[in-house]
């Protein structure tokens, strides 16, 4: 009986709202910078947190948030995709992207599709079957409600099912 009352006292006392033990981890406070302490409140809390990379990028007037992943060449932003947004952006003059038809080749994910579409083009992104789940989380989180036509996706593999595709 004592036995099991001091293993009852010392699952209650596990329970209670602890800091770990763990160094504190410092984190930057964005409305003021000053480094801010954090404790974790419970044992079972992770202290670290996995999550995909985040790119922000600021084109025809929208800020753009692009979704990446580690899981192959076509889930991240390319400094390539990147620089060609600029380039069509600051000379819309020379490149009217305005009701004109565009078909993206490996589109990844999606940026240079949602800048053609915010800059008013039709557009039609394509890449790999394992891409596209990605690719249209970006372009409708990104085109919804700004553009003047919805994005299309299509699963286009290069060399292969050449008649299907």
């Amino acid at each position: 009986e004592e036995e099991a009352g001091m293993i009852q006292e010392h699952e209650e006392e596990s329970l209670e709202e602890k800091p770990l033990s763990e160094p504190e981890k410092e984190v930057s406070d964005k409305t003021n910078d000053e480094p801010q302490t954090t404790t974790h409140k419970h044992p079972w809390e992770p202290s670290m947190y996995y999550t995909f990379n985040k790119e922000c990028h600021n084109f025809a007037g929208y800020e753009i948030n692009i979704q990446e992943s580690i899981d192959s060449y076509g889930a991240i932003v390319w400094p390539a995709a990147v620089a060609l947004c600029q380039y069509l952006e600051n000379n819309q003059h020379q490149f009217n992207l305005h009701d004109k038809a565009v078909l993206e080749i490996g589109a990844g994910t999606g940026l240079l599709s949602i800048v053609a579409c915010l800059l008013g083009a039709w557009v039609t992104a394509t890449d790999m079957p394992d891409i596209l789940g990605n690719l249209k989380m970006n372009l409708n989180k990104n085109t919804r409600n700004r553009c003047r036509y919805n994005p299309q996706v299509a699963e286009l593999s290069w060399g292969e099912d050449l008649e299907k595709n």
